[in-house]
């Protein structure tokens, strides 16, 4: 209080007009302990991206610490309600991961790892409702780019600041000690402790448990002692910017409170693009029409083979079946982009100019029969050469394809949330693909052409090196056996093409034996699995080396 009575207001930092104070940095105690796991967290995503052969669940057990950090962060800033849609892509990534363990880590050439970690990504944006139209829409490649850089790079260095403000508050003692938390990790760790007693005393009165979880836990430290002891200065240190990429995402999705781009800017960027007059975008449009047409016109002969299975004269099945197919992929994901760029750069919208959406909906029935035709051309190939990886991956992605365009045709006639029914119809279809088992669908549809006799030849050594994780070793050789591969004299390459045989004895019968063992999968790198080993009787042809099978015997080492 001053002389003359009035009480002067407590002082404030100054700040320049305009501008707001700069609130300081702080940290909630989840957010810190989040920070610490992160470290674990990175480095195992290094570690079981390396060791993911000799451990089928790695995709599994990453996604479900990701998800488990994920949601302690949320729940820390209040973030607890599940949306439907955060709950669609949630079981998407675990259905992904789950895909690889009961069949021995078999994948569709690695894209589920890829677009598993891409879901995830999408799945913290939408868990935290920071998508820009709060859900999936056709902002969605914005979406993306949020989840994928962004966000995570907007916050690279939010993990060092939350470590380091989390040790400054633990070493000036200013957080209370609550010895409640205290005794109840004591108490934990001793049930940890007692419960591993109590396991190995019932494994060790026990013969057959001993022995099976005995191989368990064997199995267990060998891939422990790989994951925990070689190299961890270089994984660690390879592990650091994973880490800070992954608390960035998470973190900075936990505290944002909207979305990273705001829908108004990114409709009034469209807006000022407007500058297609209605007769300039139609002639555009046309230019492609009338360039499909010829394309038609000129390739009618040749596109009705793909059709009725006949081939055009001077083509061979490979060549008529490869030629164009990746080509009308790409017409067809042109056609798209065109379509997104007239009706965002034209004047009137799209769907309000009868011209141009009479226009646009000729050249989605363009993309249909590109689709149909390539699809045709892909069966066409499969019929005569077998099912492989790239070939099915090929087929969902025509199919895919084939629903984007039939999805945009009935949303220009009668708008509706096409681009959400897109998305999660491409992610739905993805999940399914692994649930399937592709490697053992490989296997099955290619016996199945053999027995019919559209596949002359199997390629074993494709279906036993790059699909062995689908069927065990029994099964495989007794459908091999089923199919009558081994009834037609084939000689000792067959058995070379099966990873080779480890021996050949001529017996007193004269018969010869070849005798190979396989460890649980073909590459020998299956956990828990058992060793198998195949014995083939057969008796020797008038050709050099050609050896006809008279029976199998399998048996387990």
């Amino acid at each position: 209080m001053n002389g003359n009575g009035i009480t002067a207001a407590p002082a404030t930092p100054y700040a320049a007009p305009g501008t707001a104070l700069k609130t300081p940095f702080e940290a909630s105690r989840a957010q810190c302990l989040a920070a610490l796991l992160s470290y674990a967290l990175a480095y195992a995503y290094i570690r079981l991206l390396f060791l993911e052969s000799l451990f089928p669940g790695a995709l599994l057990l990453f996604s479900l610490l990701f998800l488990g950090l994920s949601e302690l962060l949320f729940r820390a800033e209040g973030k607890k309600t599940f949306s439907r849609e955060s709950a669609f892509w949630l079981c998407c990534i675990l259905a992904v991961g789950l895909a690889r363990v009961p069949f021995n880590g078999g994948t569709v050439r690695g894209w589920d790892m890829l677009l598993c970690c891409g879901m995830a990504a999408y799945y913290v944006l939408s868990r935290c409702g920071l998508l820009i139209e709060g859900e999936t829409s056709f902002f969605f490649p914005f979406d993306v780019k949020n989840a994928l850089l962004k966000l995570p790079f907007k916050n690279f260095f939010l993990r060092i600041r939350t470590f380091c403000y989390g040790v400054k508050e633990l070493l000036s003692g200013k957080r209370e000690k609550k010895s409640v938390s205290s005794l109840a990790v004591f108490i934990t760790l001793c049930a940890l402790v007692l419960f591993v007693i109590a396991a190995g005393i019932l494994i060790s009165a026990d013969f057959l448990l001993s022995e099976r979880v005995g191989d368990f836990f064997e199995k267990l430290g060998e891939f422990l002692g790989e994951l925990l002891v070689p190299d961890i200065p270089l994984y660690f240190f390879l592990s650091l910017p994973v880490g800070c990429y992954l608390f960035g995402l998470v973190s900075g999705a936990a505290r944002s409170k909207a979305a990273p781009t705001e829908k108004a800017a990114l409709e009034a960027m469209f807006e000022r693009v407007r500058v297609l007059s209605v007769p300039a975008a139609a002639a555009i449009l046309f230019l492609f029409l009338a360039l499909y047409g010829l394309f038609f016109a000129f390739q009618s002969s040749y596109l009705v083979g793909a059709l009725s299975g006949e081939l055009p004269s001077g083509f061979t099945v490979s060549r008529y079946a490869r030629e164009g197919f990746f080509e009308m992929c790409q017409i067809m994901a042109l056609s798209f982009f065109l379509l997104c760029c007239v009706s965002k750069f034209s004047r009137k919208p799209l769907r309000e100019s009868r011209l141009l959406k009479a226009l646009a909906l000729l050249i989605l029935l363009s993309c249909v029969l590109f689709a149909v035709v390539a699809a045709f051309k892909l069966a066409l190939y499969i019929d005569r050469y077998g099912l492989t990886q790239k070939r099915l991956l090929s087929s969902w992605g025509v199919l895919v394809l084939l629903i984007f365009t039939l999805l945009a045709a009935v949303y220009i006639s009668r708008p509706f949330k096409a681009a959400k029914a897109a998305v999660f119809s491409a992610a739905a279809l993805f999940s399914l693909l692994c649930l399937c088992n592709p490697d053992g669908l490989i296997i099955r549809t290619n016996l199945e052409l053999y027995k019919s006799g559209a596949v002359r030849d199997p390629d074993l050594e494709y279906l036993a090196l790059d699909c062995g994780g689908a069927l065990d070793i029994e099964g495989f050789a007794e459908q091999l056996e089923e199919a009558g591969v081994f009834k037609n004299g084939m000689d000792a390459d067959i058995f070379n093409e099966m990873l080779g045989y480890s021996a050949e004895e001529t017996l007193a019968s004269g018969e010869v034996l070849l005798t190979w063992v396989f460890e649980g999968r073909f590459d020998g790198h299956s956990f828990g699995g058992r060793e198998f080993e195949i014995r083939a009787y057969c008796k020797r042809g008038e050709g050099e080396g050609e050896l006809t099978v008279l029976r199998i015997e399998q048996a387990e080492v």
